[in-house]
């Protein structure tokens, strides 16, 4: 896959997973464009992004994983309920954006 075809599906994975992150857990839209730059930066070591919301302070994209999570302190069954659902779409994403990753 051409370089630059490949950061265009990379740029609509994102997306769509800031998507996701607004809808299900909260997150605000004025945060979708550094959150997609954040994660398509080559360079990041870090691989994770606080966004918050309905997952409390700690609930965090990981980028590695494609997956949310919160602060087990701060588990409780909803929030548990949530971060299933936010990562079956996540996982479901994945899935159409896969020759991204290849």
């Amino acid at each position: 896959m051409k370089k630059t075809l490949k950061k265009k599906f990379l740029k609509e994975f994102y997306d769509c997973i800031y998507t996701v992150l607004i809808e299900i857990g909260g997150a605000t839209e004025n945060m979708r464009e550094p959150f997609i730059d954040y994660n398509m930066d080559e360079g990041c070591i870090v691989y994770e992004w606080r966004f918050g919301h309905k997952l409390g302070f700690g609930g965090k994209y990981r980028k590695v994983k494609n997956e949310v999570d919160c602060y087990k302190e701060d588990e409780t069954p909803e929030r548990l309920e949530l971060i299933e659902k936010i990562n079956r779409q996540l996982k479901n994403i994945k899935l159409v954006y896969k020759e991204a990753f290849k």
